[in-house]
């Protein structure tokens, strides 16, 4: 039996990992600047959604074996995709951000990876074991735009990004989505979780979509 569970978990794990979007790893949050090399930066910003979720919008359901914590990854977070190229598909990205909505994120890019291609918030996400290696998904999501290059440059360790504030219709689709500057409470927060001799550099990219207004 403990055999049969393991390879069970062992196959939900790949599974995860081919269904969920997940497949580059997840970037984890900063706590020092000393783990930031010369080859990245961090990236310190907000994704929020305008109306917020409601209790209970998240339809979430990862089965009763959940070995890479997909739910908690899905609940109140969004995902962000970051690419070499322009040109990348949302979920062939290198790097994977996972901010909580709402909240001041710090986390880490590689600078050869400045693009963010797109990214989506996942509103139903149902995986069914159908047999002993046989999986299903059902799910439905937000779609956040990419097309942004992010302005890093070759001496930074932090940037300040902005909130990205997404605004969506009654059919859960994007119709405008624009930067935030907060950069005054963001460089306070900055220095009060890496010190007083840190610098964070704004970097709060300009471009605006408004989907309705090009229709």
């Amino acid at each position: 039996m403990a055999w049969r569970i393991a390879r069970q978990a062992a196959f939900l794990a790949a599974a995860f990992l081919a269904l969920a979007g997940c497949g580059p790893t997840i970037e984890k949050p900063v706590t020092s600047l000393s783990e930031i090399g010369s080859d990245s930066v961090v990236v310190v910003g907000r994704l929020e959604l305008e109306p917020p979720l409601r209790p209970g919008e998240q339809q979430i359901r990862a089965g009763t074996i959940d070995p890479l914590g997909v739910g908690d990854q899905i609940r109140d977070h969004g995902m962000l995709w970051f690419s070499r190229s322009a040109e990348t598909p949302t979920e062939k990205g290198e790097v994977v951000l996972n901010p909580r909505l709402g909240e001041l994120y710090f986390l880490p890019v590689p600078k050869s990876t400045p693009y963010m291609v797109g990214g989506y918030i996942r509103t139903q996400f149902n995986m069914r074991l159908l047999g002993p290696r046989s999986v299903t998904v059902d799910e439905a999501r937000i779609e956040i735009p990419g097309g942004l290059r992010y302005d890093i440059r070759p001496g930074d360790k932090a940037i300040y990004v902005g909130t990205l504030r997404l605004h969506r219709d009654e059919f859960n689709e994007v119709v405008k989505a624009d930067f935030v500057d907060e950069y005054d409470a963001a460089a306070a927060e900055f220095k009060k979780r890496f010190g007083p001799g840190t610098t964070l550099r704004k970097a709060v990219p300009r471009r605006q979509s408004d989907r309705r207004a090009s229709r």
